[in-house]
């Protein structure tokens, strides 16, 4: 009698080796990229933290000066000084090299140009006030992603005592 005995074949073929390789590849290129954008939004969150953080520092520190010893002026888009005053200062972290740049704008009703004063019709109930606008921003990212660079505004006002 001829018996023909088969052999059971154990393990992988190199096609579905080939196969699983490539998969897990791509799963891996994936995890990749998106440690790499978890990597930018957790730097982004810091800088808008710390951004957020400096602003608000620099609106009460010009709220505390009170209104009479503030003085129209500034530009949130530019480095101002104007009759000795700077409307400007950098702040860096320690260690770190990273330089948010800080710039405040002090405009009298709200004025787009700080020179415009109150006329009666914008004064409120009779009582002049000063838009306080603070803008900081740092391009740390820039340098790494070409990103445009994080900025916060926040903006105040504040009123004549009576």
């Amino acid at each position: 009698m001829n018996s023909k005995t088969t052999e059971k074949k154990n393990g992988f073929s190199m096609i579905e080796l080939l196969v699983a390789m490539a998969i897990l590849s791509f799963g891996a290129l994936s995890l990749v990229q998106l440690m790499a954008l978890g990597i930018k939004v957790n730097v982004q969150t810091i800088d808008d933290t710390q951004a957020t953080t400096l602003a608000q520092w620099k609106v009460e520190t010009l709220t505390g000066i009170g209104y009479q010893n503030l003085q129209p002026g500034g530009d949130l888009d530019a480095d101002v000084t104007l009759g000795g005053q700077d409307y400007f200062e950098p702040f860096s972290e320690p260690g770190s090299g990273v330089v948010y740049q800080k710039r405040w704008k002090v405009s009298p009703c709200g004025h787009d140009d700080p020179t415009v004063p109150c006329d009666v019709g914008e004064e409120f109930y009779q009582t002049p006030w000063y838009e306080v606008s603070v803008r900081v921003f740092t391009n740390r990212l820039n340098r790494v992603a070409n990103t445009q660079p994080r900025q916060i505004t926040l903006k105040a006002i504040i009123l004549q005592p009576f």
